[in-house]
């Protein structure tokens, strides 16, 4: 398990100004797990995985790895990276031109020295085999493709049996198809090995297809963990809304609670619906709706049985190949659907729609 407390960083800029890069950092990964830190860029999320892996010294916390600490400030500790046994695969995956594939995965166990020849060409072989570069070992390795080479970077990582697995953006050099080939790569390799794992990433798909748990990150601090699925469909607030996926936002007043546990009736400009809070509201209160797109059902007849029911006119459309992206006008408000493409209504024509309540999330002011 790795268990990161209370990890705070800053970094002095060329005017003297300091810059908090992160802020009461706190989380826990169960041994096996892959846990992404998602944000934008300057968010901290490099600078909290250089902190696991003794690249950075943070200003204070504590980080511990299966019992094993490796950092605190309150007891001094600072253990070096190279005695951490981490495996780290940065942005640019920094291979060896001068030698080929096999010695570039061997060369990590050549350096700690502990194992035999023929030890380290048994395990060599065996992790070359577990990323499909088994027949390609005497190949120099500046003649692989991009893929080829993202997983001999991966293959080297993990040559040294790691307690944890850093994994800094590895696949933004890639072109997008083979990206998200690779994706089902490294979630194949990932529960072949059952090795922890912390995957850095500004990609919200990369996030959302790889990982047990995310964190999503915002100037320097942790605005919400959680699984893919909790994170996408449950957002706290508008920031984790905004940069994951897209969302209808909607202005609303709280009217009170509804009789089922967890939903309100709220008030918006173009009618009444019903709407999921985590917790508590308060009667007035002025809050915000997140709607996903895809929870915005369009239908060219009444449904009088689903809840949340308006009726709106198609102002555009566009089509996107497997879904159709529809623009609709409820009242004063423009809505947006993501639908099958079999949905033909014209634009100008009035349309049908309901929302789940449930798929209707009230967000955190925070």
């Amino acid at each position: 398990m790795l268990s990161v407390n209370s990890l705070n960083t800053e970094y002095r800029t060329g005017r003297g100004e300091v810059l908090r890069a992160a802020r009461d950092i706190a989380f826990e990964v169960e041994k096996g797990k892959f846990f992404t830190l998602l944000g934008p860029s300057g968010c901290g999320k490099t600078t909290t995985l250089r902190s696991i892996a003794g690249l950075e010294r943070p200003l204070t916390g504590e980080i511990a790895v299966n019992g094993r600490v490796v950092f605190s400030s309150s007891r001094g500790i600072f253990v070096a990276l190279n005695k951490r046994n981490f495996g780290m695969v940065f942005q640019s995956y920094a291979i060896w031109p001068h030698m080929t594939v096999f010695e570039n995965a061997a060369f990590p166990l050549q350096v700690r020295g502990t194992l035999s020849r023929q030890a380290i060409a048994e395990r060599v072989g065996k992790v070359l085999a577990v990323v499909a570069l088994d027949e390609l070992g005497s190949r120099e390795a500046t003649k692989l493709s991009g893929g080829q080479q993202q997983r001999l970077a991966l293959a080297r990582a993990i040559v040294m049996e790691p307690e944890l697995l850093l994994l800094d953006e590895p696949l933004s050099n890639l072109d997008a198809k083979l990206r998200e080939r690779m994706r089902f790569e490294l979630k194949r390799l990932q529960r072949e090995l059952g090795v922890t794992t912390i995957y850095v990433t500004h990609d919200q798909a990369e996030a959302l297809a790889l990982s047990h748990e995310v964190a999503v990150m915002n100037e320097g601090r942790i605005v919400q963990i959680g699984s893919p699925r909790a994170i996408y469909e449950r957002p706290l607030n508008r920031f984790v809304s905004e940069f994951i996926g897209s969302s209808n936002f909607v202005d609303a007043t709280v009217l009170g609670a509804d009789n089922t546990p967890g939903l309100w009736r709220v008030r918006t400009s173009f009618g009444d619906l019903l709407a999921h809070s985590e917790t508590p509201l308060l009667s007035g209160a002025s809050v915000t709706l997140s709607i996903r797109p895809e929870n915005v059902v369009l239908s060219e007849a009444e449904t009088p049985a689903a809840a949340n029911r308006f009726t709106g006119m198609v102002s555009s459309k566009v089509f996107q190949g497997d879904f159709a992206d529809f623009q609709i006008r409820v009242a004063n408000v423009t809505l947006l659907s993501r639908t099958h493409p079999s949905l033909r209504t014209p634009t100008g024509e009035t349309v049908h729609l309901s929302i789940d309540p449930e798929k209707c999330i009230v967000l955190s002011s925070v």
